[in-house]
């Protein structure tokens, strides 16, 4: 591909997704430079320098230095004969776009990774969506829902929106899983498991009042929860202090999440309503890893879940079914077997990091 696209990236340390996405595109020969705003000596800074392309770094902490910023990114973009500018998070849209629409880019492309957060919690929020929105040309939704609150609630016209939804390299996902598991749930079943980090959203405490009720029947269970952190810590830890204390286990962020999932008998995943997660990669994770999962509808599950044939969906806030929903998948260790593995039949075929590549090559052309 003759074109030159710069990626702008802020304020990521770790991700597997962006690595295995930027991987594909450097096999089909995209012409590919990196800047990468508050990163630098990031685990994801180290992989963008293996690749041996063009990488600017910056530093953004205050208003100053975001117009320091935009100036940078013209001059980068000047030196490399960019054509094509694609951004990534609230940092990198704001400084990447701004620089892009005044030196007149031609392509203007930013991934959407949020869907009605900045609607619930930040009016500021929405404004700064909004003007992203116009100062692009394309706009990525990562999911049907994503692109529904673009179109219908930001009014950003159709035809900006292109639905690519994330792709995963299963082969490699695989091939994590096999890493080393840190936690410790031997002498527990079942163990119930929870990867979210603790913020209101993510339903997590809907979660914790439906364990509790497990254990009348499983006093031996665990909830292991990984992630941990986030906004909501206080409340989420009010709450465990209502379970016994060796019925519960916290673990922090983990770049390789994979192995964890084979200690668990059921997943549970609940955001709070349909539209609060723009994809959620959670529920591909869980389901490529087969293990049977209570789910409530949001983002990418809308796409491709059914209830009681590869999961099993309850309604949002509720956690009486959330407990329901795990007795049901626990009495039944045939059927939660077959939850499993439908689910890791389903997402396999159709989110692979490949068919993203390609989508994604089609909106740069």
């Amino acid at each position: 591909m003759d074109k030159h696209i710069t990626w702008i990236i802020s304020d990521v340390n770790k991700s597997f997704q962006f690595e295995w996405l930027i991987s594909a595109l450097l096999k089909k020969g995209v012409n590919l430079s990196f800047i990468l705003i508050n990163m630098k000596g990031s685990q994801m800074d180290s992989f963008i320098q293996g690749l041996d392309r063009g990488l600017l770094h910056l530093e953004v902490r205050n208003y100053f230095d975001y117009v320091f910023a935009i100036f940078h990114c013209i001059k980068y973009f000047r030196h490399h004969k960019t054509q094509v500018v694609h951004c990534h998070l609230l940092k990198a849209n704001l400084i990447g776009l701004s620089a892009a629409w005044i030196l007149s880019v031609p392509e203007r492309i930013y991934t959407r990774h949020h869907s009605t957060y900045h609607h619930r919690f930040s009016g500021k929020g929405v404004l700064l969506d909004r003007m992203i929105n116009w100062l692009s040309t394309s706009i990525i939704a990562i999911s049907r829902k994503t692109k529904m609150v673009l179109v219908e609630k930001e009014n950003v016209p159709t035809f900006k929106v292109r639905l690519v939804p994330h792709g995963f390299d299963f082969k490699k996902m695989d091939q994590l899983a096999l890493d080393r598991n840190g936690t410790q749930t031997e002498g527990h079943f079942p163990v119930i498991g929870v990867v979210s980090r603790f913020i209101e959203w993510k339903g997590v405490q809907y979660i914790i009042p439906a364990f509790k009720q497990l254990l009348k029947d499983y006093p031996k269970a665990m909830l292991l929860l990984i992630g941990g952190g986030g906004p909501y810590h206080h409340k989420i830890q009010d709450l465990l202090k209502q379970i016994p204390t060796g019925s519960f286990q916290v673990v922090g962020f983990e770049d390789n999440v994979y192995p964890l999932y084979k200690g668990m008998d059921v997943l549970v995943h609940v955001p709070i309503d349909p539209e609060i997660e723009a994809f959620g990669q959670i529920y591909i994770e869980t389901s490529a890893m087969k293990v049977p999962s209570v789910f409530t509808l949001s983002g990418i599950a809308h796409e491709f879940v059914r209830d009681g044939e590869n999961a099993w969906v309850v309604d949002y806030q509720n956690s009486k079914e959330i407990t329901d929903a795990i007795r049901k998948i626990l009495s039944d260790p045939e059927y939660a077997e077959k939850l499993g593995n439908q689910a890791s039949f389903d997402i396999r075929k159709q989110f692979s990091v490949e068919q993203q590549a390609n989508v994604l090559l089609d909106v740069y052309n």
